[in-house]
């Protein structure tokens, strides 16, 4: 005769799933595996073996975790990178880990284990990905999590460090939240010369407030050269053109203001290590 199974069944089998999962008796745990808080979900014991990636804290793993593995090579080599503020496949690079599937893979892995965050950033005509590291990623990783000089979100930072290097590389000194005389703070000043402009990320809507960093970035002196206006998401573009040439209709803006898409004027780093 088939015998039915019970609630109890059921929460016995996960009870004991967890244990062999996670290495722990999670049955006293507050918070369930889908819950948004990503440092509070227990970490799973992970043990690497045959790890080629050679970083000062690699972490073991088994082959069931494979692809978890590949995520934590990925985000080890992405905070050991001079520059650690990369694209998803230049750090992937970094750790060796090859073909968009694999890849793919261990990008699911990463979010299902909550040790990253994905975003975009819009370039030409398609977007391009980065991870966030979160607290649980770093401490997986046995690292502190940094703190960085630029104010905003994750995207708003990439964005903010990665201009800065890029244009560093054609010999303008960046400045981050550079202080104007009446107190405004740019996101960030690239100077050379007689030469300055003004960078400000657009990260989040409405695009109207961009205004008023325009009004404050123009309100007496120095005035830049020129002023960039950097939309994460390409949606943002023709909207906030369209609000600057509404906002500058019947008079000169003392300065060229553009628009452009973040991912277009950062270029690749020419020094990884």
């Amino acid at each position: 005769m088939n015998r039915k199974i019970s609630m109890r069944d059921i929460e016995r089998i996960s009870k004991e799933s967890a244990r062999i999962l996670y290495g722990a008796d999670v049955a006293d745990q507050s918070c369930s595996p889908n819950t948004e808080d990503y440092d509070s979900v227990p970490i799973p014991q992970i043990r690497m073996a045959n790890s080629e990636f050679t970083g000062p804290s690699v972490i073991d793993i088994d082959q069931s975790n494979l692809q978890l593995a590949n995520a934590l090579k990925i985000i080890e080599a992405q905070t050991n990178n001079t520059t650690p503020f990369l694209f998803r496949s230049e750090a992937a690079g970094l750790a060796n880990i090859k073909g968009a599937a694999t890849l793919q893979s261990a990008e699911k892995e990463a979010l299902m284990a909550k040790v990253i965050k994905r975003h975009e950033i819009a370039k030409a005509k398609t977007n391009i990905i980065l991870w966030e590291i979160t607290k649980r990623g770093y401490a997986m990783i046995k690292r502190e999590r940094p703190k960085w000089k630029s104010k905003g979100d994750y995207r708003h930072k990439f964005c903010v460090y990665r201009i800065a290097y890029s244009f560093g590389q054609q010999g303008l000194r960046p400045t981050f939240e550079y202080r104007r005389p009446n107190g405004k703070l740019v996101d960030l000043l690239l100077s050379k010369d007689n030469e300055s402009i003004y960078v400000e990320i657009c990260a989040s809507y409405p695009v109207e407030k961009e205004l008023v960093n325009i009004e404050k970035n123009l309100d007496g002196p120095p005035t830049p050269t020129a002023m960039y206006f950097c939309v994460t998401d390409r949606k943002m573009k023709n909207s906030l053109k369209q609000v600057l040439q509404d906002f500058s209709s019947g008079f000169s803006l003392p300065c060229p203001v553009e628009v452009i898409l973040a991912g277009d004027i950062i270029g690749p780093l020419e020094e990884i290590r």
